[in-house]
């Protein structure tokens, strides 16, 4: 039985909670200090920043459907068919590829995780390959 989901794993999800305490300890830190204004505009940058980069690393995922591929990236859905779906790959490190057969139809998820995600990649180049792997109706 081949995988219909792909998503976020352990390493992104940790990541989100230690934003949790990162905010909390810059809050508690200048609600006990009052530090000055220069330290706290660097601190909201950092935080922001952080924040970012766990939305990125966490608001994605992929669903296989009998129809096709639904593609979250951030707020945007994406509804690929099998027939405009040509295959997928695992690129500059953290990135995922949904290949289409048009160029405007490919979808770039980036920032998938810590490790490259060629496991999902392989399985999803390996359901639009196969069509007796992908899920039933």
């Amino acid at each position: 039985m081949t995988r219909t989901k792909w998503g976020p794993r352990f390493g992104a999800w940790l990541l989100t909670a230690s934003l949790v305490f990162v905010v909390f300890g810059a809050v508690r830190a200048d609600l006990v200090h009052s530090p000055a204004v220069w330290l706290v505009f660097c601190q909201t940058l950092g935080v922001a920043g952080y924040t970012a980069v766990v939305l990125r690393m966490t608001w994605w995922g992929v669903t296989a459907t009998p129809e096709g591929l639904r593609v979250r990236n951030g707020r945007t859905v994406r509804f690929l068919p099998w027939a405009d779906v040509t295959g997928a790959a695992a690129v500059n490190g953290g990135n995922l590829t949904i290949i289409g057969a048009e160029p405007e139809q490919t979808t770039v998820i980036e920032w998938a995780g810590f490790r490259p995600p060629t496991r999902a990649a392989a399985e999803i180049t390996a359901l639009v390959t196969d069509p007796g792997l992908r899920p039933a109706a």
